[in-house]
């Protein structure tokens, strides 16, 4: 292999490492958030919500780069295989909004049932 071809292997493996690096520490950072409900997220529901744009705006950066490859047979490979990645990390930013939107729901109902409890 010539030299070229080395630092290229070396940047894809460099970037698979990031990639694999990231979810899995976006995977458990949303894990402890909203652990059964008893995570931080239920003392800081705009966690959730937080999580949620820090998964689409990687997932969408993402994308931009795979599409960067479309230049030649392995690059569209490159590229298909990032839209996936993507759109499997758009798909958790969906879950974390949904969580906050239930949590968010479920808020709004206690305060109301206690509002409804108080004495007058």
């Amino acid at each position: 292999l010539g030299a070229t071809a080395l630092r290229d292997t070396a940047a894809l493996n460099m970037e698979f490492a990031v990639d694999i690096l990231t979810v899995y520490v976006l995977a458990h950072i949303c894990f402890f958030v909203a652990h059964r409900g008893q995570g931080c997220a239920a003392s800081c529901p705009l966690g959730m919500f937080t999580l949620a744009a820090a998964h689409w705006s990687w997932a969408v950066a993402r994308m931009a780069y795979a599409l960067s490859w479309c230049d030649d047979p392995w690059g569209i490979a490159r590229a298909c295989l990032g839209a996936v990645y993507s759109v499997t990390v758009l798909y958790m930013g969906l879950a974390c909004l949904k969580i906050w939107m239930q949590q968010g729901r479920a808020q709004a109902l206690a305060r109301a049932a206690q509002e409804n409890e108080a004495p007058v």
